[in-house]
C-alpha cells in the first residue's frame, strides 16, 4: 500500500486523460487514474497499522477497531473457528 502510494503522490492530477500527453489512450488512462488513489490509499494507511500488517498479524491490524464494530464480531467467529469441534 505504501508503494501504491508514493506512485499515487508522484504524479498531479489531470484535467482529462488526454492531458497526459502519451500516444496511447489506454496509458493515458491508467495514468490519469494514478492520482485519485491517492487519498482512499491515505484513508487505509491511517487507518491500519502497518507494521501489523508487514507482520500479518490481521488480528491486530485496525488501528481504531471502534470505529469498525465489525470487526469485534470476524475476531469471534476466528476465534471460535480456530478451537474446533470437541
Amino acid at each position: 500500500m505504501t508503494a501504491f502510494s508514493r506512485v499515487a503522490s508522484a504524479f498531479e492530477p489531470f484535467g482529462k486523460p488526454e492531458d497526459v500527453g502519451f500516444k496511447s489512450s489506454l496509458l493515458n488512462d491508467i495514468v490519469f487514474a494514478i492520482p485519485k488513489i491517492k487519498e482512499p490509499l491515505k484513508a487505509i494507511i491511517d487507518a491500519i497499522d502497518l507494521q501489523k500488517a508487514r507482520e500479518g498479524s490481521l488480528m491486530e491490524l485496525w488501528r481504531d477497531e471502534e470505529k469498525y464494530p465489525t470487526l469485534d464480531d470476524c475476531k469471534f467467529v476466528r476465534c471460535i473457528s480456530s478451537i474446533g469441534p470437541d
